[in-house]
């Protein structure tokens, strides 16, 4: 049994190893799909929340939703807020 476990265990890490050179290395980021799909999320809703208050943000987040609009858009539609204020509390980069 501790042969065959320490068998399983060899195999997994040379394994691991082929993952790492086959799949990993090499693998980089589009930035435009990642901006994309940060612009989508609802969570994004959640920075409204000083600004607007929870009640307002979620009903901001369930029409983008239903719409398939980003927050950004109907926040802007829906708020008397400054478009340059939006943009700021909607930035991902203000938000980390």
């Amino acid at each position: 049994v501790a042969h065959n476990l320490l068998q399983s265990l060899t195999l997994l890490a040379h394994s691991m190893d082929v993952v790492e050179k086959k799949c990993i290395l090499g693998i980089e980021a589009d930035e435009k799909r990642c901006q994309y799909w940060v612009e989508q999320s609802l969570s994004l809703a959640t920075a409204l929340n000083p600004l607007i208050g929870y009640e307002k943000a979620a009903k901001i987040a369930k029409k983008a939703f239903q719409e398939g609009k980003r927050i950004v858009d109907v926040a802007k539609e829906e708020t008397g807020i400054d478009e340059k204020v939006l943009d700021k509390a909607l930035d991902p980069n203000q938000l980390i």
